[in-house]
Formats: structure tokens, sequence, C-alpha cells
């Protein structure tokens, strides 16, 4: 009789909790996770291990863009840490509304596939959700799971054994994928457009940060994707002439250049293009969004293909008759 009382008084509940009460777990989830995540990643930021600043204007992958099939399993292992501190606290919010002890890894995977981290900034899953997607698509996972009962894990040494590796080697891969991709760009003059003046090259500011855990040695920088326009001249500023420079002293080769974690370096680069040399040329336009720079880092010479942050238009302006 005690024991039909205590099922009774146990018994699982047959309504989902609303619509509003779910909102309400998700958002204390998402907080208590970002409280909880947040000095793991300052941390590993600050060990160069995680890009600190890792803002993408593709919008796919995180902490790295989804470029390739390598990039997706280093981003797997951050996503899916992050993924399961947050279903991790949005099921405990959830349980003190039903009871019910719902189901995690599913939440977590949906949290990483649609990108709603608890980091602040737009979302970056493997697929591409805006914001308001990314926030309706783990709502309405959280409502659909809060009464799926989770099982005791039956652990066991060759379990645990198992995930300690499957852990170990997702990091691994992770931190390799960074040493050997270390670069970010952005265009110093991505704010108004840059004007190539007939027959003559202009001068434009890139700046290229180091988010890699080792030094990395810049070989060279090329356009990609703009036909027609090319690089002059590549050169650095100098900080051992800084005090009193002179014009050839000011400038030196981008061939062979060291920048440490956490700096970053300008590269100056020469634009010219041939349509601009014409008299009475059209105003030939061109937008430069990705540059391929050549480096060594980590003892391999590869070279990394760097979406800039903005991208910078360039066109030529018209010669001027005399």
């Amino acid at each position: 009789m005690d024991v039909a009382a205590d099922l009774a008084g146990k018994a699982m509940p047959t309504e989902r909790p609303g619509w509003w009460s779910t909102i309400g777990s998700v958002l204390a989830g998402t907080i208590t996770a970002w409280c909880c995540c947040l000095t793991a990643l300052f941390v590993a930021g600050a060990l160069h291990l995680l890009p600190f600043d890792s803002s993408t204007r593709h919008g796919r992958g995180w902490p790295y863009p989804i470029d390739s099939a390598w990039a997706v399993i280093a981003d797997l292992g951050p996503m899916l840490a992050v993924g399961f501190v947050f279903a991790g606290t949005t099921s405990w919010y959830m349980t003190q509304k039903t009871g019910v002890h719902p189901r995690r890894w599913p939440l977590a995977l949906v949290a990483a596939a649609v990108g709603w981290f608890p980091l602040g900034g737009e979302p970056h899953g493997v697929l591409l959700f805006t914001g308001a997607g990314a926030f309706a698509a783990v709502v309405i996972a959280a409502r659909a799971l809060s009464l799926a009962e989770r099982r005791p894990t039956p652990w066991s040494r060759p379990l645990v054994a198992t995930l300690a590796a499957l852990v170990v080697a997702l990091g691994c891969v992770t931190v390799s994928y960074g040493a050997l991709h270390p670069l970010t760009a952005s265009s110093g003059e991505s704010d108004q457009p840059t004007e190539l003046r007939a027959g003559h090259s202009t001068r434009v500011a890139f700046f290229i940060d180091n988010h890699g855990p080792t030094d990395v040695r810049v070989r060279d920088v090329t356009l990609v994707g703009v036909s027609g326009l090319r690089i002059a001249r590549a050169a650095v500023d100098d900080p051992a002439h800084a005090s009193a420079p002179s014009m050839a002293e000011l400038f030196k080769r981008l061939h062979g250049t060291t920048v440490h974690p956490g700096y970053n370096l300008v590269v100056y680069l020469s634009l010219a293009a041939n349509a601009c040399a014409t008299r009475g040329a059209n105003r030939a336009r061109w937008t430069v969004e990705t540059l391929d720079v050549r480096l060594r880092s980590a003892g391999i010479e590869r070279t990394q293909r760097v979406a800039l942050d903005d991208e910078q238009l360039v066109s030529c302006r018209a010669a001027v008759s005399r």
C-alpha cells in the first residue's frame, strides 16, 4: 500500500512545461553556463589554445570558420564541451519544474548544430542559423525533451577509457588546427573604398593577427578571387627604425616577418591593375574578401586562406585629362 502510494506520488508528469516556463529555463541555463564557461575560455584564450575573439563574417563554425572537414572536427570538441554545459544547466532548471531528469546529450547536439552558445555575439554553429532561429531551436528541443527521463549510465573502465581517449583526440585536433591556422585578417580601410589612380598604385593597410600558440613567420601575401588586381609591393613597418625613419628605412620586405602569439602585423599592400593604366578606361571594381598567406608555424610551412573580417572595395580612379 505504502509502495503504491510512493509510486503514485512519483508518477511521471503527463504534460510538458509551458513555453514561457521553457524559455525561462533556457535563459537561466544560458546565463549559468556562461558563468561556468567564462573562466575556462579566458584561460584557453590567454594560452592561445583557442582564439579569444572568434567572430567570423561567414557565420559557420566556432571557434574556427568551417571551410573543410578538418575545421569541422576541430570545432567539434569545443562545441560539444560548451553545448553539454549549456544542456546540463538547462536540464537542471527543467527538472525543478517537472521532477524529471531529461536526457542532456540531444540538447547539447542541437545547441552545437545551431550555434546557441553562452558566449555572446552571433551564433556560429555547424548549420547556418540566425540568433532568433538558434534560440527557437533550443527552446523547442528543451521542451520536447523535458519528459524524456535519462537512464543511469553504466560506467565501466572501458567506457571511461574510450571517453577519455575521445576527449584527448578532439583536443589534439583542435589545438593542432589552431597552430596551423593561426591567422585572422582585417582591412584598416574597409570603411571607405580604395581608389587606384590611373597608372599608379595605392597602399592599403591590412592587419594580420596571430591567435595561435606558436610564433608565425609570414612568407608572402597574395590576393584571392580578384582577377586583374595584383599586389605591386608588400611591406611592413619596421619598429627598429621607429625613432627617425627615412623613406627607405620605413618599410622592409614582408618575407620572413615573425608575428608572436597574441600580436598582429600591419601589412601594407600596394595594389595595381592594368585596367587602371589606360586613359578613359571604365571604372573597374574589385571586392577583396580573402587573402592567401604563406606562413611557417609549428615547424610546418603552408598557405592559409584567411577571410577578411570586412571586405575591402577597390576601384579605378578615372584618369585626369590635361
